[in-house]
């Protein structure tokens, strides 16, 4: 019996030639039908030949993951933001958290990565405090899997698109995140205003919000607007090159 799978996405070569990343994982591959911005393609699988079946082990990548100096053995799969390596964003985020967040007295006992792609932040909260409970989040399910490689003791891999499938009861001292503020070559902030609008009713009295993204992106904006925030709390760290901001809010208690 031949499984049947149709991709439609824009029209792009990793899409339209489907010898390059389609083929070698089905069969038959061909394009069905083109327009200027978009493509349909249509491949089959069988089920009883296995050998074409992927696993994602066979795309498994290790590398070595430098975080200050740290190094780590680091799990990836192609398609994966970052492509294993420590974006220039995150590692402006984790350098104001070192130096506003984990020498703070502020609570540290739960700790949510939205949106942790292979885990990167997850990874070092944990590692920064030993004893907290972190739990990570991506609508990704490849990022989730490499994640769960990455960081091994988590309390919670929450496999969800937001916070759809997170537990209303689900509270956090911190929500850390570096959120997409693009799909393809567009602007969308759907996920930003996603995160800003759900964090409040998951965060404990006077937790924190941690969010980067680019100087020119709304954030302090969306965060005043909300009014869940104390206004006096919302306070930018911009990076040394005036391109980067780490937005932080504490919700009102």
């Amino acid at each position: 019996m031949n499984a049947k799978i149709f991709i439609y996405g824009r029209n792009r070569r990793y899409l339209t030639v489907p010898h390059v990343a389609i083929s070698p994982l089905f069969d038959n591959a061909r394009v069905v039908r083109r327009s200027e911005l978009f493509a349909l393609v249509e491949a089959s699988l069988s089920v009883e030949n296995d050998s074409k079946t992927w696993l994602t082990k066979d795309w498994k990548q290790i590398s070595d993951l430098d975080i200050n100096g740290d190094s780590n053995s680091w799990t990836t799969y192609p398609g994966l933001f970052a492509a294993g390596q420590l974006d220039i964003m995150t590692s402006w985020l984790l350098s104001v958290l070192s130096r506003e967040f984990f020498v703070s007295s502020f609570s540290k006992d739960s700790m949510l990565d939205f949106c942790c792609g292979s885990g990167v932040i997850a990874h070092v909260l944990k590692r920064k405090v030993v004893s907290s409970s972190v739990s990570l989040l991506d609508a990704d399910k490849l990022a989730l899997h490499a994640a769960k490689q990455n960081v091994k003791n988590a309390e919670n891999y929450y496999l969800s698109d937001g916070w759809r499938d997170v537990p209303d009861d689900a509270k956090f001292d911190a929500i850390v995140s570096n959120p997409p503020v693009h799909r393809y070559e567009s602007s969308d902030l759907s996920v930003l205003k996603h995160l800003i609008d759900g964090a409040p009713a998951h965060m404990k009295p006077n937790g924190r919000l941690y969010i980067v993204a680019q100087e020119m992106i709304p954030v302090g904006v969306l965060l005043e607007s909300n009014g869940s925030f104390s206004k006096d709390s919302i306070r930018p760290f911009v990076d040394p090159t005036n391109r980067f901001v780490v937005w932080v809010a504490c919700v009102r208690s």
